[in-house]
């Protein structure tokens, strides 16, 4: 995976992005991310259900708040 990022919620495009290289990353359904949880990483992928965005890690989901940032690592 790459370098860690800051994850956050756009809504003027509704869907969360990374900034890397001077740019912005749209983030779609399906992707693979590494999640920095303070000494945790947490491999998942991201998905929208009906009107929220939530990763699954194994067989578990994880619902994302949209006034957060998440540091994830993801290959741009």
């Amino acid at each position: 995976m790459g370098r860690k990022l800051q994850m956050f919620y756009d809504p003027e495009v509704s869907r969360w992005v990374v900034e890397g290289n001077d740019e912005w990353y749209r983030l779609h359904c399906g992707e693979l991310l590494q999640f920095h949880i303070e000494r945790t990483t947490l491999r998942g992928r991201l998905e929208l259900g009906r009107s929220s965005w939530y990763i699954i890690s194994g067989d578990v989901a994880f619902g994302l708040l949209e006034n957060r940032r998440y540091m994830v690592s993801v290959d741009l």
